[in-house]
Parts: C-alpha cells; sequence; structure tokens
C-alpha cells in the first residue's frame, strides 16, 4: 500500500490511498518551542446492506499525538496511554549516513522492528536476519530527472497487519531524520 502524502512536510499533510482516498490527516500547528503533531484517521461510513466505504464528506476521529520534545524524551500518546519515546523505541545503533541511531521497537505481534534513518529517507524493517522491509518513505520527485509524484510512504504487505502503528512511528521518525538532515546541511557535512 502507498500513501501518498498531499504535502512536502511530513508534519502536515493528508495521506491518501492510490485511489486518492483520505485514510490519515497529521496536523501540527506551528511552534517555536515544542510542536504537538495529531494524527486522525479517516472514519469510514457504513450504509446498509454495503461494506464501509469512505465519502466525499471525509470525517476524522483521533488516533495519536506526539508531542516533539528538544531537551526531554518525546511522547507518543496512543490507545489512551503516555509512553516516553525513549521507553518505546530502544537505539539500534548507527546508520551509515551519521543521521543517528536507528530506532527499535516492538510490534503488537511481539516482533521487533528497526526504523533506519538514511541520508533521503527513512526505512522500517523486521530486526530480523534478512532485514525484511515493511515500510519506506520516498521523496517527492518534481519531474525534472523522474516521473512526477508526490512524496509517499510505502507500506509492504509485511507491514499490513500495523499500519497505523507504522504511521505513526514514521511520523516521529521521519522528524528525527530530517532535524539530522537539516542540521549537517547547515554544518556544511551534506
Amino acid at each position: 500500500m502507498n500513501l501518498s502524502l498531499s504535502d512536502t512536510n511530513h508534519l502536515n499533510a493528508t495521506y491518501t490511498r492510490e485511489d486518492g482516498t483520505p485514510i490519515y490527516q497529521v496536523v501540527t500547528p506551528f511552534s517555536f518551542s515544542s510542536k504537538t503533531a495529531t494524527i486522525k484517521k479517516a472514519i469510514p461510513e457504513f450504509q446498509e446492506g454495503t461494506a464501509a466505504v469512505f465519502t466525499a464528506n471525509h470525517r476524522y476521529g483521533f488516533l495519536a499525538q506526539v508531542e516533539f520534545h528538544v531537551f526531554a524524551s518525546s511522547v507518543l500518546h496512543i490507545n489512551g496511554e503516555q509512553v516516553k519515546t525513549s521507553e518505546f523505541f530502544t537505539k539500534g545503533g548507527l546508520t551509515l549516513t551519521k543521521l543517528g541511531a536507528s530506532r527499535k521497537f516492538v510490534g503488537p505481534d511481539g516482533k521487533e522492528y528497526k526504523w533506519i534513518l538514511g541520508q533521503s529517507a527513512s526505512t522500517l524493517v523486521l530486526n530480523n536476519d534478512e532485514k525484511t522491509k515493511v515500510a519506506e518513505s520516498h521523496r517527492k520527485h518534481y519531474g525534472v530527472f523522474h516521473k512526477a509524484r508526490p512524496a509517499f510512504l510505502e507500506i509492504t504487505p509485511v507491514g499490513m497487519h500495523m499500519v497505523d502503528l507504522v504511521l505513526i512511528t514514521f511520523v516521529y521518525i521521519e522528524k528525527l531524520r530530517k532535524d539530522a538532515e537539516s542540521a549537517r546541511d547547515s554544518s556544511g557535512g551534506g
């Protein structure tokens, strides 16, 4: 499944399926200090005798929040609970790109997953010997060297049982990656 972003800023975007159906909305009000990203999920309408459908008048329900903090651990609000990112994720070692440590977490299936912060994308893998790809972000192409397309989050069949969690963790991880990328670029390390 590919979730296309309506904007290159993943913290303020609508995420839609390939058929154009909006599935998630991430809203992060501007702030000079800590930011809070609210993640909402589209609510399907149920019509008698039919399967759930998404209509033109999309309604969204609260899914999660990510409170980004600079000097303290960020906080995830998921399933009515608050958990510090330092408790939810464990660091998984430095990546080859020097953008910081990868982050590991345990999924709802009891398996360990690892987000790898790349130079231009984040990749989620099953933390096994094969490093089976679960999800990967893709940057927007403007049509100069590649066919034009919006930025999107690719979720493989391996991650379909936890799409909500993939998106929630992506929102957090991608901000870390972009912050590290900006710091590297501003220091002349690119």
